[in-house]
């Protein structure tokens, strides 16, 4: 394209003015219309002297115009205010173009003006400068060379970025790396000619922050550009996503209600369980030790049994009963950790609940690591002990999971307990497991946040145990560090209140003798209870039923009894049910009700436990505890 020389004529037919300027953008020449219409010398108007008389709001809009035809060799139109020498004020249409020498090479900038009244009206339509500026869109004219070569202004509002930054850099510099090969991919398609139809991508805006753009281009294969438009869907990507976070949040929620649901059926069957458990361990161990009275009773020249095979059947009967302790000891936890969700607080011996929080998980801990115990003085407290023993079981738990399964001979879990320097009672559990990680700890006691979700993880552990925690005014610490283990603390204020009086565990195996002889009846709708209560007690006069309804009909023909031992819970007439009919007919009898349960499981029989004043006994029970309790029925003898 030839150049275009200073005294080449600017105006065509509908120009009004024009003016020349250098690869540079700054005015060389000007032509006599814009000087007489500008009403200033010629010299004021070179450099960018020519600036001046353009309005000043419309002076920036105009001089990015210039710059963008000037690195894109585009012509380009752009609508300006000019200040005639008048004194008013009058729109001009800014035509800019690229002017090159022989040999192709830019050398400058040329620049035709016309008033807005002297151009024809097909001339301005479709209007397509106003449209490219004001389309709400972010549309941009690149070059296959990687470069954008005009951007309107939805760009800048959208990214942060000014026009000279914008095409001054690769276009690849502002797209996120994970979307940069997708940008890559859908040039090589455009570039071949084939239209793209949807491509989203995010672009980097000047702050760091990314926002979603969906595009649609097209290219010009002659002239090497392509032309798009991209539509901003951050605000759409972020519902997106915020639709995405709630629907998780509520499977979530439901999976968690659902565990929640079946640690509550689990609760219920736990206790269920340790009924059905305790009602067969009664018989199983006080018959243990009626064998083991009545071998040790055998005369040694009456026996059949040498002292060999009496030395024999001892051991094995003391096998046998400390294993059936050990059961009940089990079962015992599994009553206790059941009723969690009381909130019933008492007199709690720390130390109790320490060490059957240890049996209770002693199998699972034991294939991970090493345990060891130290339980030094700690004060009593006041608080739900099922509670807190929940939160010591799930934190030895939590201990052996953060061990390997491999190599539990060089792994190890200690608990130590006893008074803090203030008089409370702390429990500390520390394990040689993986550790934490700093930007977790400090969300280990948030509810639903674990670091195990493919291992069965919940997340509520912590939380529940930090909740108990508070509850009962003390506190759940944790300090952990990745490789090094990590260390609970369970703190909890002390009480000044008397612990509630337990009756002493009988030191001697034989039950003490008693010397008056009574009438007792037990109720158990288990026959084999009341064999084995009738054999332990057969110096008294024992009758058993195996009903509510029978012992109603037996003490209607006889209601000459002084004790009554009667199950709470039994099927049709439940042991609550005979004690009420007894309160109303046999009003004297009523404190001589003894109740024995393999476990209150229902709510009912848990209240009634708690506010009725009359003894009840745990099964399976103790047979020198049970002798001791009898003789406290019986009448002074004679001799006393």
């Amino acid at each position: 394209m030839p150049a275009v020389a200073p005294d080449v004529a600017l105006a065509s037919p509908q120009s009004t003015f024009g003016w020349i300027g250098d690869i540079n953008g700054s005015c060389t020449h000007v032509d006599d219309g814009w000087i007489a219409l500008t009403g200033r010398p010629r010299d004021a108007h070179l450099g960018d002297g020519w600036i001046a008389s353009i309005h000043a709001d419309d002076r920036d809009a105009l001089l990015q115009v210039l710059r963008q035809v000037l690195r894109s060799s585009m012509p380009s139109d752009a609508q300006a205010r000019v200040l005639s020498s008048d004194g008013h004020v009058h729109t001009w249409r800014f035509t800019f173009t690229q002017r090159f020498d022989d040999m192709g090479a830019p050398v400058g900038l040329a620049a035709i003006a016309r008033h807005t009244a002297k151009i024809p009206r097909e001339a301005t339509c479709p209007f397509a400068e106003d449209i490219f500026e004001q389309i709400l869109d972010s549309v941009c004219v690149a070059g296959f060379d990687g470069y954008f070569k005009r951007v309107n202004l939805s760009w800048i509002q959208a990214l942060g970025w000014s026009v000279e930054e914008l095409m001054q850099r690769p276009i690849l510099d502002f797209v996120h790396p994970e979307d940069r090969e997708a940008i890559i991919r859908a040039r090589q398609d455009l570039y071949s000619g084939t239209h793209l139809q949807h491509l989203v991508n995010r672009y980097r805006c000047k702050d760091g922050s990314y926002r979603w753009m969906q595009w649609k281009s097209v290219s010009h294969l002659d002239r090497r550009l392509v032309y798009a438009v991209a539509r901003d869907i951050t605000e759409q990507k972020l519902n997106e996503e915020r639709l995405r976070d709630a629907r998780d949040a509520q499977h979530e929620l439901q999976r968690q209600l659902i565990f929640a649901d079946r640690m509550a059926s689990v609760g219920t069957l736990a206790a269920g369980v340790a009924h059905e458990i305790n009602t067969p361990l009664t018989y199983i161990l006080t018959n243990i030790d009626m064998i083991a009275l009545m071998v040790s009773n055998l005369a040694p020249d009456t026996s059949t049994l040498r002292d060999m095979e009496r030395q024999e059947i001892q051991e094995m009967l003391t096998e046998a009963r400390d294993g059936a302790h050990r059961i009940r000891s089990i079962v015992g936890g599994l009553k206790t950790f059941s009723r969690a969700e009381d909130d019933h607080l008492e007199i709690v011996d720390l130390a109790a609940v320490i060490k059957r929080a240890i049996a209770m998980t002693a199998n699972q801990v034991r294939h991970r690591a090493r345990l060891s115990s130290n339980i030094g003085p700690i004060p009593l407290i006041e608080g739900n002990p099922a509670r807190i023993g929940q939160v010591l079981v799930n934190l030895l738990l939590n201990a052996a999971q953060a061990i390997p399964e491999v190599g539990a001979a060089s792994h190890s879990i200690s608990l130590t307990a006893g008074t803090t320097s203030s008089g409370a009672a702390y429990i500390s559990i520390r394990d040689t497991g993986v550790g934490i990680a700093s930007e977790h700890l400090s969300r280990v006691f948030d509810p639903f946040f674990t670091t195990r979700p493919h291992a069965g993880g919940t997340g509520l552990g912590l939380s529940i145990g930090h909740s108990i925690a508070t509850a009962h005014g003390g506190s759940l610490t944790a300090e952990s560090s990745p490789g090094s283990g990590s260390t609970f603390t369970l703190t909890l204020p002390a009480t000044n209140k008397p612990a509630t009086l337990v009756a002493p565990s009988p030191a001697s195996k034989t039950p003490a003798p008693t010397t008056s002889r009574i009438a007792i009846l037990v109720v158990d709708d288990e026959p084999a209870v009341g064999r084995a209560l009738q054999r332990a007690l057969s110096p008294h006069e024992v009758r058993v039923v195996t009903s509510g309804e029978q012992a109603i009909s037996l003490l209607e023909q006889d209601s000459n009894v002084d004790l009554i031992f009667s199950d709470l819970m039994m099927p049709e007439m439940s042991g609550i049910d005979l004690f009420e009919h007894i309160q109303h007919h046999h009003p004297h009898l009523a404190p001589r009700v003894v109740f024995i349960s393999g476990g209150a499981f229902t709510e009912r029989a848990r209240n009634f436990l708690e506010h009725v004043p009359n003894l009840a006994l745990d099964k399976p029970f103790d047979l020198n505890a049970l002798c001791e309790l009898v003789q406290r029925f019986a009448p002074p003898s004679e001799e006393n």
